[in-house]
């Protein structure tokens, strides 16, 4: 049903979904919650311009029997994704994988590219795939992401395909904790996150989206965990 949503239909379903979570806080805590669910689900054209530009690095993936979020890392030869996302699926076996990548064209739309991969690293510590392009000739346009240089602060940002959505959502918020080998954080995601890449407000790469912690009301979307990216 999700899938059919508008993208402010969407965003206002995530939002309620926040809000009814929240009547359970106490009123003070509630009041703080609200406020700050308020901004932390943006689209394209309102987010701000130092991480409008992942436009350029991100991508779609969507499989036979699953979808997730990729990015370009350090170069364009180099995609990074989650590797549940590729569960199960036969290129595993193989060692490559023959893809269809969705880039983000405008606000509502995709502009697809058909490219052959060769798995370079399969880090399941991480939650990690590393994909080498053979045919990186395609991706021209892309912008590659690199890591940060920082110390990890408590503001994050992710950024991905939420279900199998043609455009981006960004959503924003707080590390909190570590848990195993993921870090908790107050970013409300949903399925298709998988991949995304966690960044901090000047769009460097603080982590990996892994998974996420379901929301009592609605439980396809979630508190988002990430992993580092190991460099």
């Amino acid at each position: 049903m999700l899938k059919r949503l508008s993208y402010k239909a969407k965003v206002l379903f995530m939002l309620n979904a926040l809000l009814i979570t929240a009547c359970s806080l106490s009123p003070k805590k509630r009041e703080s919650h609200t406020i700050e669910t308020t901004k932390q689900v943006e689209n394209l054209k309102s987010v701000q311009p130092s991480l409008r530009k992942l436009q350029h690095s991100l991508v779609r993936i969507r499989l036979e029997s699953n979808y997730g979020t990729g990015f370009f890392f350090k170069s364009r030869n180099l995609l990074v994704t989650s590797l549940h996302t590729f569960e199960e699926h036969p290129c595993l076996e193989k060692n490559q994988c023959d893809l269809t990548l969705g880039f983000v064209k405008d606000e509502n739309s995709l502009h697809e590219v058909s490219v052959k991969t060769q798995i370079a690293l399969r880090d399941r510590e991480h939650d990690l795939l590393y994909l080498s392009i053979k045919d990186s000739e395609k991706l021209s346009h892309v912008v590659p992401l690199f890591p940060s240089t920082k110390s990890l602060n408590q503001k994050v940002t992710s950024v991905g395909f939420f279900q199998d959505e043609t455009s981006l959502t960004f959503s924003h918020g707080h590390s909190q904790k570590q848990h195993l080998n993921e870090t908790v954080t107050t970013m409300v995601i949903g399925h298709g996150f998988s991949g995304a890449p966690v960044v901090n407000d000047t769009g460097e790469v603080v982590g990996v989206v892994s998974s996420y912690h379901p929301l009592r009301a609605n439980k396809n979307i979630g508190y988002a965990r990430f992993t580092e990216v190991p460099l």
